[in-house]
């Protein structure tokens, strides 16, 4: 019965004090994962981009450990704030453009750590990207076309952008439009020159994109 008391005392003393005892090498170290909320895998490494506008970045965190942890994190930048709750979910508050670096890391009473890294880009906004294709239609003269641009496309689509006007020129006609098709009927035969630009809803304007037909 002594002996029973005697290391049921010394298992209470030793507790975790961090010594380099048995208990030391028997605990295993917190692993911390990370994933956005859209992903269904959790990982160590997350790179990921974030448009500034959307507000807020969401962060799943889930982790693993024999001890009761809590969830620390670090930023390179010192304006971007982020709040853990429960451990389990991380939002972002990012306010710079550029290459933002995240820590996510949790030591158990043993100081061993377990670490999971979020990088991100983040940006203000992407121009779009006008795409075009001319048709000859030649439905009411054999010298008519359609324009059509409907293949343009934002870049940061992702992030709730989207093509809200398309600038169409031709001849001397310069014709700003909501629609991403234009019908035109030349007045004479020869080889055209067609160019198409897009404007995103944040009022970014693509590079114009031209090409040439033989009518």
């Amino acid at each position: 019965m002594r002996t029973v008391l005697f290391f049921l005392a010394v298992f209470l003393i030793i507790g975790c004090d961090n010594s380099e005892d048995f208990f030391l090498y028997q605990d295993s170290s917190p692993r911390v994962l990370i994933k956005r909320e859209a992903d269904t895998v959790f990982t160590t490494e997350l790179n990921d981009s974030f448009k500034l506008s959307s507000h807020i970045y969401r962060v799943n965190v889930n982790y693993f450990s024999d001890q009761k942890i809590s969830i620390v994190t670090t930023t390179n930048f010192k304006s971007d704030s982020v709040k853990v709750y429960n451990n389990n979910l991380a939002f972002v508050y990012f306010n710079n453009e550029g290459i933002s670096q995240i820590s996510f890391s949790a030591s158990d009473c043993y100081n061993k750590k377990g670490i999971a890294n979020l990088t991100v880009v983040t940006f203000k906004n992407l121009p779009p990207v006008a795409e075009v294709t001319v048709i000859k239609t030649a439905i009411h003269s054999p010298l008519e076309i359609e324009i059509d641009a409907s293949a343009s496309y934002d870049l940061d689509a992702r992030f709730g952008g989207s093509i809200v006007e398309y600038e169409y020129k031709l001849n001397d006609l310069t014709q700003v439009s909501s629609h991403s098709t234009f019908p035109y009927i030349f007045g004479v035969s020869g080889q055209k020159q067609i160019s198409v630009r897009v404007k995103d809803n944040d009022g970014a304007w693509s590079d114009e994109k031209t090409v040439y037909i033989t009518l």
